[in-house]
């Protein structure tokens, strides 16, 4: 019994830690409203992006990721250094790996409103920042690097 008890409190802390669950804490609030939000992508969608937004999609990840709806997800950042960090860490995931090119741009977005920093949630595990929603279109989208 002791065993199923720890193995469903593992799950849980699992969960918690790896699903935007939360918030964004004022602090976190203030320093997305400073520096803006950061996304990867293939460059050849940059432009689209540039123009319409970002569109949110279901998860690729699987249930119970998929019960949060349409997610599109960013980095919140403070150096530039952090940008090749984070892009380095992304190109070792699977998807990455299968398509290279996957990730070859970043892009910042800056002039977030109220109301889309009221749909933002945050990762605990990597501080991913995810926006639950259709569409993310920020007043301001730039590529800010290419590799």
């Amino acid at each position: 019994m002791l065993v199923f008890v720890i193995l469903f409190l593992w799950i849980i802390v699992f969960l918690i830690c790896n699903l935007p669950l939360f918030r964004l804490s004022s602090q976190q609030r203030e320093k997305i409203i400073n520096y803006g939000l950061f996304h990867y992508t293939n460059i050849n969608c940059a432009k689209s992006i540039k123009e319409e937004g970002l569109k949110g999609s279901p998860s690729h990840m699987g249930f119970p990721e998929t019960l949060l709806g349409e997610l599109v997800w960013m980095y919140s950042l403070t150096n530039s250094n952090e940008i090749d960090t984070k892009h380095n860490i992304l190109v070792k995931k699977k998807r990455a790996m299968d398509n290279p090119e996957m990730y070859n741009c970043c892009l910042h977005l800056n002039s977030i409103n109220e109301e889309y920093l009221n749909h933002i949630y945050v990762r605990l595990s990597d501080k991913a920042i995810v926006y639950r929603g259709k569409w993310f279109k920020p007043d301001s989208i730039e590529i800010i690097k290419k590799w």
